[in-house]
């Protein structure tokens, strides 16, 4: 964990992030965030399907890399929110909104 944590501390410094132009982006939020679940979902139902464990193997991969980069820019977002809205920011509702309030339940 701690190789993965310097890593992308490592790819954040490389990238020299700047500030983003967001406007009116929930719907397209809410539409992608779905979409990659449900294709994350359909790809880890049919890992279940395969006999053979190497393409199960596979299957499972893809399917955790797809979520691995939906937490990704979730939480991208929301921290964009924080940023600039406060800390209200937070409660706004869809994907960036459910991140906060699922970090704060615990």
């Amino acid at each position: 964990m701690t190789l993965t944590a310097v890593g992308l501390a490592g790819f954040l410094v490389a990238s020299d992030p700047s500030e983003s132009v967001v406007a009116g982006r929930t719907h397209l939020q809410v539409g992608l965030t779905a979409a990659c679940a449900a294709v994350a979902l359909a790809v880890i139902v049919g890992a279940r399907r395969v006999r053979a464990g190497h393409y199960r193997a596979f299957l499972l991969g893809a399917g955790a890399g797809i979520l691995f980069g939906l937490v990704a820019v979730t939480l991208k977002v929301a921290v964009h929110d924080l940023a600039t809205a406060g800390v209200g920011g937070c409660s706004r509702p869809g994907p960036s909104g459910a991140c906060w309030r699922s970090a704060w339940a615990g």
